[in-house]
């Protein structure tokens, strides 16, 4: 790997996390309401949560560029010259796990921002297209059955880590086990930000996800 693929690298890596920190969610209900969506609903700044408060079509907007922002610099750094599939993709997850960063752990929102699920299916969708595919199944069905945002995102980080050690065991060629390794993690993390609402389902309190929200 040369020193000029290197610095470019890094400085997309630098570029994934600064995108990470963008508040989308923030910023639409600030445009649409003219208020902080730290203050309505669930308090975080999640798509969900935009649903809540001013509708499905903000919502998927939110979903969308939070995507954009994770799928971004993974894609670009599908065309850099100079690195190996593997070191291309050692690349891939570094900005993946900036872009994320910044997203959960916002430096102008108090380092409390969104739970990076909005972010991640960019990030996949890029490094791990079929057990990301696969997760959105899970999603839709376990969103589908409890009508729960959670459930179908922790299904969906579940279905993405099995499926990808599937792939991982039958796959021929073999994918590399540091893509194993970001997959698996990539669930667990789902799981991890998703803390509060474990307590809340396991209490019987999460919200359901009506057509009235």
């Amino acid at each position: 790997m040369e020193l000029p693929s290197v610095v470019g690298n890094v400085l997309l890596v630098a570029v994934a996390g600064m995108l990470g920190t963008i508040p989308t969610g923030w910023l639409v209900v600030r445009r649409l309401r003219g208020v902080d969506l730290r203050t309505l609903g669930s308090g975080n700044i999640g798509a969900t949560n935009v649903v809540r408060a001013v509708g499905w079509t903000a919502g998927i907007l939110t979903l969308l560029i939070d995507a954009f922002k994770g799928a971004l610099v993974p894609l670009l750094l599908t065309v850099m010259e100079g690195d190996s599939e593997s070191q291309r993709l050692a690349w891939q997850i570094l900005a993946g796990i900036a872009a994320l960063g910044g997203n959960i752990y916002n430096p102008f929102l108090g380092f409390r921002g969104g739970k990076g699920v909005g972010t991640a299916i960019g990030v996949t969708a890029v490094i791990a297209p079929v057990p990301m595919m696969f997760s959105v199944i899970g999603f839709a069905a376990g969103f589908g059955a409890a009508r729960i945002v959670s459930v179908g995102s922790l299904t969906a980080g579940t279905v993405f880590s099995v499926s990808a050690l599937v792939i991982y065991l039958v796959g021929d060629p073999r994918p590399p086990v540091g893509w194993l390794a970001f997959c698996v993690g990539m669930g667990l993390l789902v799981f991890i930000t998703h803390r509060s609402n474990i307590r809340r389902l396991l209490a019987g309190q999460e919200t359901r996800l009506t057509k009235q929200d």
